[in-house]
């Protein structure tokens, strides 16, 4: 079976466009968060977006690739909206790769990448209501509804988003992750 890996995108042109490509191959997605289609600024705003309080140090984006071919992207915001939370604000595999176990193979490259950071005790998905049909692979990889619901950034529509949360592994010594943060 072909190899996923997972490398930061920087935010260059050409990465952007690849991006772009990514999120149109995903229009199932972008209809029921959205109600409409990727529009042409959609990768560059994903690149782009910084919550309140955070800088470009705190972003993350990588990109997932099969044989050379990007098939996904992962973003997320270091330390937000607590010092020991990451945000995933996307996990996103064009169609033609979901549902064939890509998507919990890019978790574990993910739990990999971020198990280094010393602060980081859980990992954080504000699922839009109108995408609630990826609650079973959530709950697959570890993750939990919060009951905290969230307005969606950048909707044209009043939605609301589901929290999620899957706790890291403690360090020795350290609290449980379900004692870290305040959910």
């Amino acid at each position: 079976m072909a190899e996923l890996s997972m490398s930061e995108l920087s935010g260059r042109p050409a990465e952007i466009a690849a991006v772009q490509r990514l999120l149109e191959a995903a229009p199932e997605y972008h209809y029921r968060v959205y109600g409409r289609p990727a529009d042409p600024e959609a990768a560059a705003r994903l690149f782009a977006w910084l919550p309140a309080g955070r800088s470009c140090a705190d972003r993350y984006v990588w990109g997932l690739r099969v044989d050379g071919e990007l098939i996904g992207v992962i973003a997320l915001v270091r330390g937000h909206p607590y010092p020991d939370t990451a945000l995933i604000d996307r996990f996103l595999l064009a169609e033609p790769w979901q549902h064939r176990g890509w998507g919990t193979r890019a978790v574990d490259l993910l739990l990999k990448r971020v198990q280094g950071w010393p602060e980081l005790r859980v990992l954080r998905i504000e699922l839009p209501v109108t995408n609630q049909r990826v609650g079973k692979f959530l709950t697959r990889v570890g993750f939990h509804p919060t009951g905290e619901r969230v307005p969606v950034p950048f909707s044209d529509q009043r939605l609301a988003s589901e929290v999620w949360v899957r706790p890291l592994a403690p360090l020795a010594g350290d609290l449980s992750p379900t004692q870290a943060g305040p959910f």
